[in-house]
C-alpha cells in the first residue's frame, strides 16, 4: 500500500513540474523580450516596397509592449530610414488563445524619415488605437510566432531564456 501511495505521490509531482515548466513557466505567461529580423517585398497599388527590418519586442503581464524598430523602407528606389517605437496594449479576448491588442502610440525618432501614409498602409498591422487580434504562439523554447487574426507578423527569438 505504501508502494502505490509513493508511485501516485509521485506521478503527481513529476505531471505538476511539468505543467510548471510548459505552460506557468511558458513566454506568453511571463514577461519576456524578443528580437525579430522583418524582410519583406511587397508589389501593390503600383508600387514596389522592400522593407528591412530589426525588431526588439518587449512584453509585459500588465498588458503593455514595446516594439523598437530600425532599418530600411525602400519605395520606388527611394530609401527611407525607420527608427521608431511602438508602444502597444495588450489584453485577455473572448477568443482562445488570442489577444486584443492596440497601438497607443508611436515615438519616431528625428532621423525617421518614412512618409506616415506608407508607414501606416504597409507596416503597420492596424491604425493607432484601433484594436485587433493577435496570438502568441511558441515554436520551441527560444522562439515565438507572433501572428494576427488572419495574417502572421514575425517569429522573435527570446533574448533571455531561463530554464
Amino acid at each position: 500500500m505504501k508502494k502505490i501511495l509513493f508511485a501516485l505521490l509521485a506521478i503527481v509531482f513529476i505531471c505538476g513540474y511539468i505543467y510548471y515548466r510548459h505552460h506557468l513557466n511558458a513566454p506568453s505567461k511571463q514577461p519576456f523580450r524578443c528580437d525579430a529580423q522583418l524582410i519583406s517585398h511587397i508589389e501593390r497599388h503600383n508600387k514596389d516596397i522592400d522593407i528591412n527590418l530589426f525588431a526588439s519586442i518587449i512584453f509585459t503581464i500588465r498588458g503593455e509592449g514595446l516594439l523598437e524598430m530600425t532599418g530600411t523602407y525602400t519605395q520606388d528606389n527611394q530609401q527611407y530610414l525607420v527608427n521608431r517605437k511602438v508602444i502597444f496594449t495588450h489584453k485577455h479576448s473572448e477568443l482562445n488563445g488570442m489577444k486584443k491588442t492596440t497601438i497607443t502610440r508611436e515615438v519616431v525618432s528625428p532621423g525617421d524619415n518614412v512618409p506616415e501614409a506608407s508607414w501606416q498602409q504597409y507596416i503597420l498591422p492596424e491604425i493607432p488605437g484601433v484594436e485587433f487580434y493577435t496570438e502568441l504562439k511558441e515554436m520551441n523554447k527560444n522562439a515565438v510566432f507572433f501572428q494576427g487574426l488572419s495574417n502572421p507578423f514575425f517569429v522573435c527569438v527570446l533574448s533571455e531564456y531561463h530554464d
